[in-house]
């Protein structure tokens, strides 16, 4: 469920237009990275998951992802926050 949750999460992003390089990024600080403790894990090891992730971006069509002044917005207001 997890591989397919990835794989339409990819499409969703790419059909809205946003780049959905930003899920794999987003993966590789959020998920333990091998090595640290994946005990009783649903996950499927990060490196893998990234892989299949990164598999899945390289096939989409080409796509001109717009930049989200919004969002870049709200990230400095956090961190002037923090």
């Amino acid at each position: 469920m997890e591989s397919e949750g990835d794989y339409l999460a990819i499409k969703a992003m790419a059909a809205a237009g946003y780049d959905p390089a930003g899920l794999s990024s987003y993966l590789e600080r959020v998920q333990p990275a091998p090595g640290k403790s994946q005990v009783m894990s649903a996950l499927r090891p990060r490196d893998q998951r990234l892989k299949a992730i990164r598999t899945e971006i390289r096939n989409l069509p080409a796509g001109d992802y717009r930049a989200n002044y919004e969002f870049d917005r709200v990230k400095a207001e956090v961190k002037r926050l923090c």
